[in-house]
């Protein structure tokens, strides 16, 4: 069963009309103005919030990987905003007669292939309902075509369930692990107790403005000796009222742990971490999360 409040990275800067879960109704204008029905998961997931970056930013299914860290979903918008389809996409950058030689088949409607997601303007995730085939299928394919690859495809998932399961916590460059602490004590003491069982010391970054960190009302952050890990404590909720963790509001505050370095966390390091996660136990750590590993 998917947990569609976990999905979601909640807004920093609160809930408003913009972001806020999509009703019925505007749901409905949508698959009007797209002429198609939506997968069951998507509309629910919308009924949550109306698109944003995702918790789990990572797909990986049988070898194939894909980073939404950046791009996430796309906000429903109303009728009249954006790009609704990569047909209209197309119709800026190509003529009719490049679209079909990029298609490479004799039925080509760009129209059956309403956007999922930007992806930061580099690409564009779809979901295909049948763009090269006579007839439009009623479960849509999702797939991905690269802008500056010449808007080939270049990755195509069975449905958005399959994309859904197939999701993973992961960080952009360096992995992460996040770590929930249960515990009944103010940010201050909970600094105290793990600079003083992991031997760090912690800065006060909380007048740091150039950070998504500076949505909180205080955080904090250190490194290790070698400088390879960077250890970050804030509260699990942002000034404005949203969580990092909304599915998880019980707990006060997160312990975030990255490898410095780029690329996947070593598995040394891995353990490492699991280690110190010992050390703190009288703060119940909950670990909520650790980085996707790729072998």
């Amino acid at each position: 069963m998917i947990d569609f409040d976990d999905l979601w990275l909640q807004p920093m800067e609160g809930f408003n009309e913009k972001n806020k879960g999509r009703t019925e109704e505007q749901i409905l204008a949508r698959e009007a103005k797209i002429g198609f029905k939506l997968p069951h998961s998507y509309r629910e997931m919308m009924k949550v919030q109306n698109g944003g970056l995702l918790n789990k930013a990572m797909y990986s299914f049988e070898g194939t990987t894909m980073e939404l860290y950046f791009s996430g979903f796309d906000e429903i918008l109303d009728e009249t905003a954006g790009y609704n389809t990569l047909e209209d996409v197309f119709k800026e950058y190509l003529s009719d007669e490049d679209i079909s030689k990029l298609a490479n088949s004799d039925i080509c409607i760009p129209s059956r292939l309403p956007i999922l997601s930007h992806m930061d303007g580099h690409c564009y995730l779809c979901f295909d309902y049948g763009w090269l085939q006579e007839t439009p299928i009623t479960e849509p394919g999702i797939c991905l075509f690269d802008l500056e690859g010449g808007f080939t495809e270049s990755l195509r998932i069975k449905n958005f369930d399959t994309l859904i399961n197939n999701l993973y916590y992961a960080g952009y460059s360096a992995q992460s692990f996040q770590i929930g602490i249960n515990a009944n004590l103010e940010i201050e003491e909970i600094v105290q107790i793990i600079s003083g069982k992991l031997q760090l010391t912690f800065m006060d970054n909380t007048g740091y403005k150039y950070a998504r960190e500076s949505s909180f009302d205080k955080w904090y952050c250190s490194l290790s000796p070698n400088m390879s890990l960077r250890f970050d404590i804030t509260p699990n909720q942002y000034k404005l009222g949203t969580y990092l963790f909304q599915n998880l509001k019980n707990i006060n505050c997160i312990l975030k742990i990255s490898c410095q370095s780029a690329g996947l966390m070593p598995e040394t390091i891995m353990i490492y971490i699991e280690n110190l996660i010992h050390k703190i136990e009288t703060l119940k750590p909950i670990i909520i999360l650790k980085p996707l590993i790729i072998k």
